[in-house]
């Protein structure tokens, strides 16, 4: 069963908008590319965003919005007000709430839960009658969030990124390996001379985050880990040349940012990053030399391109 689409067709009408972010915040990155494609079309509408945090942070910084509504736990009850006594030109809901339902509006656009698709552009691209490939997820920065960013950074201009985190915050391979990795890789003479290592993660991620970044040299370390929203990390993650983790939100976002990412990965079933220079290492235990050839065989790549 599919969910139900809606056919969008160009024009400069001011339309009302709802549009429901997912709460999964690794599905909302690519629900942005929804967003992209209405103001793409429809460049004068009023565009209402309405989410959970920390979902909906991803957000904060989007054009052309015209409110965006945070809903906390009495999720149903709190939406119930903001929205149903209004009415809408369009609803789209990438999170299938029976809000949305009962919501009035000309036209609506509801992804179904139950679908089986792991690719989440593929059931946005279904709802909005579009090929995948016309939907470019975005994550739109304010001018504070990349001053920000380089202040984090130090200025330092070349920057590997690090999130060797599951999305559960355990390590996706030894940390140990992961260390010599990266000092093969900024050695002189090798793809990455003398860059920075910027560790980047959640709070749930500090412990772990720290056997790789107590084994790292002052001059070389960048703690990014903790204590940052998700355009924070973003903006951060924007400036890395390469970025090395698992299935978490911080690899996804550097996916569709286009920097080179390489995710490595030892179970199925998982949410493959979407971006234009991505690779996959798909292995329980892979060695020291695997992960650096497939780091310069993707960056190889996109240098070449």
């Amino acid at each position: 069963m599919k969910p139900k689409s809606i056919y969008l067709d160009a024009g400069n009408d001011e339309l009302k908008i709802l549009f429901i972010v997912p709460e999964n915040p690794k599905k909302a990155i690519y629900a942005t590319a929804i967003l992209e494609k209405i103001f793409t079309l429809y460049p004068r509408a009023k565009i209402t965003i309405l989410g959970k945090m920390p979902a909906v942070s991803l957000f904060g910084a989007t054009p052309n919005t015209d409110k965006i509504l945070i809903v906390e736990k009495a999720y149903y009850l709190d939406a119930i007000k903001k929205v149903l006594s209004s009415k809408w030109d369009i609803i789209i809901d990438a999170e299938n709430l029976p809000l949305s339902f009962f919501a009035r509006a000309k036209n609506k656009a509801r992804v179904l839960k139950s679908s089986t698709e792991k690719n989440p552009l593929s059931l946005y691209a279904d709802m909005l009658n579009l090929d995948k490939n016309n939907l470019n997820p975005i994550i739109w920065l304010a001018p504070e969030l990349i001053q920000g960013a380089t202040k984090r950074l130090f200025k330092k201009e070349h920057i590997i990124g690090v999130a060797p985190f599951d999305d559960n915050g355990n390590f996706i391979w030894e940390p140990e390996k992961f260390v010599t990795l990266l000092k093969r890789l900024t050695c002189p003479g090798n793809i990455f001379p003398a860059s920075a290592i910027a560790v980047i993660g959640l709070e749930k991620n500090r412990i772990m985050a720290n056997k790789i970044l107590a084994e790292l040299p002052d001059w070389q370390r960048v703690n990014l880990v903790g204590g940052l929203g998700f355009l924070s990390m973003a903006a951060c993650i924007q400036k890395c040349r390469f970025f090395l983790g698992g299935d978490n939100i911080m690899t996804h976002m550097a996916a569709i940012e286009n920097v080179a990412t390489l995710i490595i990965i030892s179970q199925k079933n998982v949410d493959i990053p979407d971006g234009r220079y991505v690779d996959i290492i798909q292995k329980l235990n892979p060695s020291v030399d695997e992960l650096e050839k497939a780091v310069k065989n993707l960056w190889n790549g996109k240098l070449s391109q």
